[in-house]
């Protein structure tokens, strides 16, 4: 038995795919301590992980706030550094006498995590819940081509997170290292990547240390059935925050007189009792079971954020696109040059946009082939059992 230490960002897509991993190491007899936030414990603790909770601005509950959605934008670099020292200290006071085994941490926190592994001489694994960053391809370059230039961040900002910054490293025997040299392209031990190889711009050219496993979903009941014979249009825009009402009654009106039961998730920041009076044939929820719902699917909507494409894909679903974010155009722009769905710009959106859009979509059996060679590729990946196997054969070779 081994003790493993995850460490994620505080965020939807990047805790969630990482439970089902998490719980397939327990049931192996491993031990996993897991350093949180207070609104993802519970879900820890339901993996069979000891939740280590924290507390972080990246509030989840936020999400749908415009002014929160700003401020993470304004500073967003520095943002993510403040979030990686963050867990540090309940991280420091959980191991003093309790070390793991293993480190296993989130891409976006390795500048500061690679440190604390070295500092504790212990092994480590980098896990991407997005697109993987090598020497053949950078996300962030990508996520540049979509985004304006960069704001200047605000100095007083600035100042406060390099002053952490440089206390954390002068603590941990670092002060010396050049962030580059921080964490270097490609050189950890193991990378896992919750995409198939297949989805991954540039993925041939990515090394074997690179493990694309694919999706690692949660497992579900399974209980929802369809309540008609139409075939289910299902429209999400995650935890994100950008869709208004305005977009659903938009839906909503697109296919009120299609032959499609449309199931409609708002998000937490909408009430859907704004929408009504809904046609018969639409439903809406603040949260639905969406991987309950997608076998039943043939067709999603999507912001495009990675998890929900990937279990779209996963189940076989085409996707429409309406991304907000670079990171959520990126994996847009991916999925269409790959043939698997169409994507509708925010500021084109209507109800005839969106119905033209979905019936273009739907019958295109170029598509529809092209999504089934996915969901194939997604299964030669291996998902949870495979991501499972590879951190345990990480761990023998550094034994």
């Amino acid at each position: 038995m081994s003790h493993i230490a995850f460490f994620s960002l505080p965020a939807a897509g990047h805790v969630y795919p990482t439970l089902a991993v998490v719980s397939e190491l327990v049931s192996r007899g491993h031990r996993v301590t897991y350093l949180t936030t207070d609104a993802f414990a519970d879900l820890v603790r339901a993996a069979g992980a000891e939740a280590v909770v924290y507390e972080s601005r990246w509030n989840p509950e936020a999400e749908g706030d415009p002014a929160e959605a700003e401020r993470k934008a304004a500073e967003f670099p520095l943002e993510l550094v403040r979030q990686a020292l963050a867990p540090v200290p309940a991280a420091e006071e959980r191991f003093g006498a309790d070390l793991p085994d293993l480190v296993v941490y989130d891409g976006h926190f390795a500048h500061v995590v690679r440190v604390l592994r070295r500092h504790w001489n212990r092994p480590g694994v980098q896990f991407w819940p997005t697109f993987a960053t090598g020497k053949a391809f950078s996300l962030m370059e990508e996520l540049a081509k979509d985004a304006p230039p960069p704001a200047p961040l605000p100095p007083g900002s600035l100042a406060e997170v390099m002053a952490r910054m440089e206390r954390y490293l002068a603590d941990h025997g670092a002060a010396e290292i050049p962030l580059p040299e921080l964490d270097p392209l490609e050189s950890e031990g193991l990378y896992l990547v919750f995409l198939p190889r297949e989805f991954q711009f540039d993925g041939e050219a990515f090394p074997d240390n690179f493990a694309f496993v694919g999706p690692c979903p949660r497992p579900t009941p399974g209980t929802w059935v369809p309540p008609t014979d139409n075939p289910v249009l299902l429209i999400s825009m995650g935890t994100t925050g950008f869709a208004t009402p305005d977009f659903f009654r938009d839906c909503a009106k697109a296919f009120a007189d299609q032959p499609w039961h449309v199931v409609i998730a708002t998000g937490t920041h909408i009430d859907p009792a704004t929408l009504a009076p809904l046609p018969p044939n639409v439903e809406a929820h603040q949260q639905i079971p969406q991987l309950d719902i997608l076998p039943h699917t043939r067709l999603f909507i999507t912001h495009g954020g990675m998890g929900s494409t990937m279990e779209s894909l996963a189940n076989g679903v085409p996707l429409v696109f309406t991304p907000h974010t670079p990171e959520q155009r990126a994996i847009a722009r991916r999925a269409t040059d790959l043939g698997l769905g169409h994507t509708l710009a925010p500021e084109g959106i209507t109800a005839t946009a969106l119905r033209d859009l979905v019936n273009k979509t739907d019958e295109n059996e170029t598509i529809r082939r092209r999504t089934r060679r996915m969901r194939e590729a997604i299964e030669r990946a291996g998902g949870t059992t495979t991501a499972a196997d590879q951190v345990e054969a990480f761990l023998t070779s550094h034994r």
